[in-house]
């Protein structure tokens, strides 16, 4: 008997219903179940069942090889794929930790360039090299292939510059002018005479007498105010801005108005925890045998503060403070998941109003149909897909925008996602923020957004450092929210292309002039993009 693995079927139609599925699938009734409502509930889905999400137009069940043959040779069956595992897509705190000592250590010019070679010529000999790297950094570390950039260059001050010839009246910098000379010292004063004192301009007797009518006056005038007690000055609170949130400009949006409200924001991932900086308006679990979508892991709860933590006066401020946040738990407390799992919450979105998705996760594979489907449905429907490029720069054998943020069809951009690369305070490029290519239709990397020691909520009440595309990711989630706010009058329909224009148009261009693999049109800017 033949080994089962579990697979996605994509349909070639639009919403194909549980009758038309079980149809092509061959299977009865008693089998075929709705994939939200199972996935949605505490106890694990069975082995033979079949999930069929209807609106995605995407069933999942298990098949053996000749099976898959059989359903791929049928005109209504568009792919059958394997449903991969998927991950978060940040870095550990060990793997921090590792990175801020190995930066501290010498390291080899050649390494930094083979980041802007890669970005240029598409990786073709990206294996080789970066595989030889490895003899040269230490054993122990986890990430043995990181690319290492090397530290900030101050540039020392020149020599004084001289005057300019033929100018008649060389002006010096601010820096070299003189100091202005001193004030003359002050003449010695006259003396002053002592003026002679005045006569009394009334009697003893008549002053004694005006002081007691001012007294009378001044005791009728307390007995009419009225005693409110003793009120203590509270100085105003104000809100510190995180370096991130600054660096994106979200701060000048706000001076607008536009701050993302009734906007509802989807966070696809380990679940959002109560947390005083969130207000979370509701949820749903697909993770098999966990009905609550509170966070058992820390990842869901960071990338909702970097959306939406509110403006309150303390701890940190998101991008769009004013939207609604969703906490979609599609991995679980290791941080890990399924294909199925999230095509069930992006289901989920559509049929609950959600405006914008943001997926700060990924696998190390190519383009896959059935996200491109389910994406491309959500789009048209007005949900904004933003995806976390991935953190795999250092990986020789796919350094590329991981899956499903490089999801693709030809001739139908909707079915491909914002995807985010990250950077650091200084915009510079991350070492592990994955690229896309040159040489091929896969969806590069469309902008960059802060991703490196982002500070923003965990688990606890607290608050924590994490780096990864995973944080670049709902940067421009945030963006996403505050373009629907500013775009409410568009129809849904047209509603991410618009976005997806501002958001290009807008980016501050970074490394290479123009649109490029590791930057895409740049860094957000969600001021511009806003106006």
């Amino acid at each position: 008997m033949e080994k089962k693995k579990t697979y996605l079927v994509t349909y070639t139609s639009g919403n194909v219903s549980k009758e038309d599925a079980m149809s092509v699938l061959g299977i009865p009734k008693t089998k075929c179940k709705d994939g939200i409502e199972i996935l949605s509930q505490e106890k694990a889905p069975g082995g033979s069942d079949v999930l069929h999400f209807e609106k995605m137009g995407v069933s999942m069940l298990d098949l053996s090889e000749t099976e898959v043959a059989e359903l791929q040779r049928k005109e209504e069956v568009l792919a059958v794929e394997e449903d991969r595992e998927v991950f978060v897509s940040y870095l550990s705190e060990e793997e921090q930790d590792l990175l801020e000592s190995l930066l501290e250590r010498a390291y080899d010019e050649s390494d930094y360039s083979l980041e802007g070679r890669y970005a240029d010529e598409g990786y073709e000999d990206a294996g080789e090299e970066i595989s030889a790297r490895r003899n040269r950094i230490p054993d122990g570390i986890l990430r043995p292939n990181i690319p290492i950039r090397p530290p900030h260059k101050i540039p020392r001050p020149g020599p004084i510059p001289g005057p300019i010839p033929g100018d008649p009246c060389p002006t010096p910098p601010w820096w070299f002018r003189p100091l202005p000379k001193p004030w003359p010292p002050m003449k010695p004063e006259r003396p002053v005479r002592p003026v002679p004192p005045f006569p009394p301009l009334i009697s003893p007797w008549k002053r004694e007498i005006m002081r007691k009518i001012m007294n009378d006056v001044y005791q009728s005038l307390l007995r009419n105010i009225p005693n409110r007690g003793y009120e203590p000055y509270t100085p105003p609170e104000y809100q510190d801005t995180p370096w991130n949130i600054s660096l994106v400009q979200a701060p000048s949006a706000w001076n607008r108005k536009i701050t993302g409200k009734g906007v509802n924001v989807a966070i696809l991932d380990t679940g959002i925890a109560s947390h005083v900086d969130l207000s979370i308006s509701g949820g749903v679990s697909f993770v098999p045998g966990v009905s609550s979508y509170s966070d058992d892991h820390s990842h869901g709860t960071h990338c909702a503060g970097i959306v939406a933590a509110k403006n309150n006066s303390s701890g940190v401020v998101g991008v769009a403070p004013g939207a609604n946040l969703y906490a979609v738990k599609v991995l679980n407390k290791n941080g890990a998941g399924r294909d199925s799992h999230i095509i069930a919450g992006l289901e989920w979105c559509l049929k609950n109003n959600i405006h914008v998705a943001s997926l700060s996760l990924g696998s190390l594979n190519g383009p896959s149909v059935a996200y491109a489907s389910t994406i491309e449905r959500c789009q048209n429907q007005g949900i904004t897909v933003v995806v976390a490029a991935g953190n795999d720069f250092d990986n020789p054998e796919f350094p590329w925008v991981n899956c499903p943020a490089n999801s693709f069809i030809k001739g139908r951009p909707n079915a491909s996602p914002i995807a985010v690369g990250a950077v650091d305070k200084r915009g510079t490029i991350a070492y592990f923020s994955s690229r896309g290519t040159r040489h091929s239709d896969w969806n590069p990397v469309t902008c960059v957004a802060p991703g490196y020691r982002v500070n923003s909520t965990i688990l606890g009440n607290s608050y924590g450092l994490k780096s990864g595309t995973s944080m670049a990711c709902p940067h421009v989630a945030g963006l996403a929210a505050l373009l629907t706010q500013h775009f409410e009058k568009v129809p849904a329909s047209e509603r991410v292309a618009k976005i997806k224009r501002a958001i290009a148009a807008t980016s501050i261009d970074l490394g290479s002039s123009g649109f490029d693999t590791a930057h895409g049109a740049g860094l957000i800017n969600c001021d511009e993009a806003t106006k």
